[in-house]
């Protein structure tokens, strides 16, 4: 059995849950395969298949580029035994985990989740559609976490329960920092891969944050608000970071 998810919205179809071949039926893997991709190309959609360590056969990925897929990535992952974490790790003070569980919550952390991922703001409600079925409804295996410090939405992650292993994905976590002490510590805490920089630090701070990014790390852009654009003008600057150019 292949279990397909095709939408004409483009966004929704590479959202949504890889097709899944069941190990019992891979006499004929390729049919299936080709029945995958034609189904989308009739759609004229785009699509994405995600191979982990223990997909089956051991060679699908070979041969879904045989199929005319290509490689486009490859995403870490680490595993831990859950009995030996430190609980006691420290957590910044005002910060509150909390469950996902209705709209509301769900819309912020869709919107940590863009901005985090650098994603169009078009994306949003694709993206809501999908997680409202995965981690809104009743028994799912899927979990959606949103972490708010001081009140203000500032992590996410989404928690996947299956044959007593759990999954922890698309983590964003927004940091906030006025000093270069507050850049040193973040930098040194966490992988960073944009610094949005208002016009509100002195100019001479703002340069040397800057010297310390590009020293501390070559994969972190550094975007710098103009000061004549005023207060009204950080968010249109922020949005065109994250967005591009209108």
């Amino acid at each position: 059995m292949v279990r397909l998810a095709i939408s004409l919205d483009p966004l929704r179809s590479l959202y949504s849950l890889a097709p899944l071949v069941h190990a019992a039926q891979q006499e004929d893997i390729d049919a299936r395969i080709e029945v995958v991709v034609k189904s989308f190309g009739e759609h004229g959609v785009p699509f994405m298949w995600s191979v982990g360590p223990f997909a089956q056969p051991t060679d699908l990925g070979a041969r879904l580029e045989s199929h005319g897929l290509s490689h486009a990535d490859e995403l870490p992952g680490m595993a831990v035994d859950l009995q030996a974490i430190n609980q006691d790790a420290p957590r910044p003070s005002g910060l509150a985990t909390e469950r996902v569980s209705d709209e509301q919550a769900l819309r912020e952390r869709v919107e940590l989740i863009r901005v985090g991922f650098e994603m169009p703001e078009f994306a949003s409600e694709a993206i809501i559609d999908v997680l409202t079925h995965m981690s809104l409804t009743d028994g799912s295996p899927f979990r959606s976490y949103l972490g708010k410090l001081d009140g203000e939405a500032v992590s996410s992650s989404v928690l996947f329960l299956e044959s007593g292993v759990a999954g922890v994905h698309n983590v964003v976590a927004l940091f906030g920092a006025t000093t270069l002490d507050d850049v040193r510590k973040v930098l040194d805490e966490h992988p960073i891969n944009t610094v949005i920089m208002g016009a509100g630090i002195y100019l001479e701070m703002r340069l040397r944050i800057v010297r310390h990014v590009f020293e501390a790390s070559d994969s972190t852009t550094v975007h710098m608000k103009d000061w004549d654009s005023g207060p009204e003008g950080v968010r249109p600057f922020v949005k065109e970071v994250l967005n591009g150019p209108a």
